[in-house]
């Protein structure tokens, strides 16, 4: 926030040197204030104020207020204060874990607190822009091909990490599981993949556009097969179930 001065009379500071410097030269503080138009308590003032004798600049002091009566207590700073060094969490884990304590704040209060003692990281001037890129469109299987990562708890302290590639197009879906998950299975689960994905895709119906469903992954339960795909079958109500197959 920007607070605007007392004057904005780029001339001000010398004015104030040059009635120091009267001053220090013999005349009384009454007689400058003849001499230049100020009142004598402002003459003493800028007296009090310049250390150099009248030889600097004194400059114009902001208009902002020293104090306000809603102004949060030092006590509750320094617990807005600690209680964001101690969780290391946002404003609002901030603001409740206070109102956990009994201490009643709001939360624009513990965010402009926070902001003020610098614990809020800032977007860097110098980070590159990367503008807003449209989401390509599928036009047919294979265009538009989306990888995710899931895992599921095998044991308290085991998991079981799947990759699963769908075709945004046809729906088409491929999963392998593996027990551990690095940069070398990652780079080498969508490029080699056990089903050849080019010679299955051309022989693929897609959806109707009514019938098009949500791009989510699969959801694999636990103990779930090394690999399976899901295709479509209609049961005799017309509705469409899917199955994973197992391979």
């Amino acid at each position: 926030m920007i607070h605007m001065p007392y004057t904005i009379n780029s001339h001000m500071p010398r004015i104030r040197k040059d009635a120091v410097a009267l001053v220090e030269r013999g005349w009384s503080t009454r007689k400058v204030s003849r001499h230049t138009g100020f009142s004598q308590s402002a003459i003493v003032k800028w007296c009090a104020r310049s250390d150099k004798g009248g030889y600097g600049n004194i400059s114009t002091r902001s208009s902002r207020p020293k104090h306000h009566p809603k102004q949060l207590s030092d006590e509750l700073v320094w617990a807005i204060f600690r209680k964001r060094l101690t969780h290391k969490r946002c404003a609002e884990v901030v603001h409740q874990e206070l109102r956990n304590e009994g201490i009643h704040v709001s939360l624009s209060s513990v965010k402009r607190t926070i902001d003020r003692m610098g614990l809020t990281k800032k977007r860097s001037p110098w980070k590159r822009y990367h503008p807003h890129v449209e989401r390509p469109r599928a036009e047919k299987p294979g265009d538009l091909v989306q990888i995710d990562t899931i895992h599921t708890m095998q044991s308290e302290k085991k998991r079981m990490y799947t990759f699963v590639l769908i075709d945004a197009y046809s729906r088409w879906v491929y999963a392998k599981s593996y027990q551990r998950m690095n940069a070398a299975t990652t780079q080498r689960e969508p490029s080699q993949p056990e089903v050849p994905i080019p010679e299955i895709m051309p022989q693929l119906v897609p959806y109707p556009e009514a019938e098009k469903k949500p791009e989510t992954p699969i959801d694999v339960i636990n103990g779930a097969p090394e690999e399976l795909r899901r295709k479509e079958k209609e049961d005799e109500g017309g509705e469409i179930q899917r199955k994973p197959t197992i391979h």
